[in-house]
C-alpha cells in the first residue's frame, strides 16, 4: 500500500498530478522525475475543456490554494532560489509575485488570506487583494496558537491546531468572505491528533472534508456540510495515510490498496475496484484523480462509476 509519504520511482514518463480544483477550474502539473528532483509545467484545465500552461515549477511547488479565479502557490526559482509565494488570475491570465512580508497562508476571492501576529501574541487572519488593499478578517480563535487555514469557492476554513505541541483545543471554524469576521463553529473540538493534525485540503460551496491522522495510526475522514446539517465520520479504509476531496455531496481518498473509497452522506463506505493515484482533487463537480501509473487524470463521479479521461500524457 503506498502512503502520503510514499518514495516517487524514477520515470522517463511525465507524471500528471492534480493540484488543485474547483466548479470552473483543475489545476494539474506534468512532471518529469529523474531520481530525486522532478521539474515540469504548471497548467489549468478549464470547464469549457481548454487548457492553458502557466508555468514552469519544480519539484518544491506546493501549498497550492484556489478561491474564484485567484491561485495561489509557492516554490523556489532561479530568481527566488529561498522560494516565494505567486499568484495567478485563471480567468485573466494575469500573474505575479507576492510580496515577502506577507505570512501567505491561502488564497482569497480576489488575493490571498495573510497571517499575521498581533502584538500580544496571538493571531489574525487578513484579505489582502492584489491591488493592496486589506481587509481583516479577525481572529477566529483568540486564545489560540496559528490557526490552519483552507479555502475554496468564496468560504475561509480554519482549524485551531490540536496536538502536543500547540495550544489550540481542535474547533474548526467556517467563514463566507462576503461576511467577513464572522465564524461559524463546525466542530467543537476535534481529536487530539499528532502533528499532522487536522488537514481540511477540500473545501466546496456546501462541503468540507478532513482528515486526521493520529500517532496511534488511527485516522478519521468527516464530511462536514458548511450550512450546519448533520456531519458524518469514519475510521474505514486507511483514512490516516490520504487527503480526501469532496465528490458532488461525498468524500473520498485513495483507501487502503489504493482503492478509492468513498464516504457518503448516510455515513455509508463504498469501495471501488479502480485503483488510482493518492493525490485527487475535487474539480466541475466530481473527483479528478491520477491513474496509478500517473500517466492519465481521470474524472470520477461515483466509486464505480466509468471515468472519464480529462487529461493524458500521450
Amino acid at each position: 500500500m503506498s502512503g502520503a509519504g510514499a518514495s516517487v520511482p524514477a520515470s522517463k514518463t511525465p507524471m500528471l498530478q492534480p493540484r488543485v480544483g474547483s466548479a470552473d477550474y483543475l489545476v494539474y502539473t506534468k512532471l518529469q522525475y529523474t531520481g530525486h528532483s522532478r521539474t515540469g509545467g504548471l497548467f489549468v484545465l478549464s470547464k469549457d475543456g481548454k487548457t492553458r500552461r502557466l508555468g514552469t515549477v519544480g519539484g518544491q511547488a506546493g501549498g497550492f490554494s484556489l478561491a474564484g479565479s485567484i491561485l495561489v502557490y509557492y516554490q523556489a526559482t532561479s530568481a527566488y532560489p529561498n522560494g516565494a509565494s505567486f499568484w495567478t488570475d485563471l480567468k485573466t491570465g494575469q500573474s505575479g509575485v507576492i510580496p515577502a512580508t506577507d505570512d501567505v497562508v491561502a488564497a482569497a476571492p480576489d488575493g490571498w488570506v495573510t497571517r499575521p501576529a498581533t502584538t500580544d501574541g496571538t493571531w489574525s487572519l487578513v484579505d489582502q487583494s492584489r491591488q493592496g488593499a486589506a481587509r481583516p478578517l479577525g481572529q477566529p480563535f483568540p486564545q489560540s496558537d496559528q490557526p490552519l487555514v483552507f479555502t475554496g469557492a468564496d468560504q475561509l476554513v480554519t482549524y485551531s491546531l490540536y496536538t502536543d505541541d500547540s495550544d489550540g483545543n481542535g474547533e474548526l471554524r467556517a467563514m463566507s468572505f462576503d461576511d467577513p469576521g464572522t465564524y461559524r463553529t463546525l466542530i467543537a473540538t476535534a481529536p487530539h491528533a499528532d502533528n499532522d493534525g487536522y488537514r481540511c485540503p477540500s473545501v466546496t460551496a456546501k462541503y468540507v472534508v478532513c482528515r486526521t491522522g493520529t500517532a496511534k495510526g488511527k485516522g478519521e475522514i468527516r464530511l462536514i456540510p458548511l450550512d450546519g446539517s448533520p456531519q458524518v465520520k469514519t475510521t474505514k479504509g486507511c483514512p490516516e495515510w490520504f487527503s480526501p476531496a469532496v465528490m458532488h455531496h461525498s468524500a473520498a481518498w485513495q483507501g487502503c490498496g489504493d482503492k478509492l473509497t468513498v464516504l457518503s452522506p448516510d455515513g455509508k463506505v463504498h469501495v471501488s475496484a479502480h485503483k488510482y493515484g493518492e493525490f485527487m482533487v475535487s474539480a466541475f463537480g466530481k473527483l479528478a484523480v491520477p491513474t496509478l501509473s500517473g500517466g492519465k487524470i481521470e474524472l470520477v463521479s461515483s466509486a464505480n462509476g466509468t471515468p472519464k479521461t480529462l487529461v493524458s500524457t500521450k
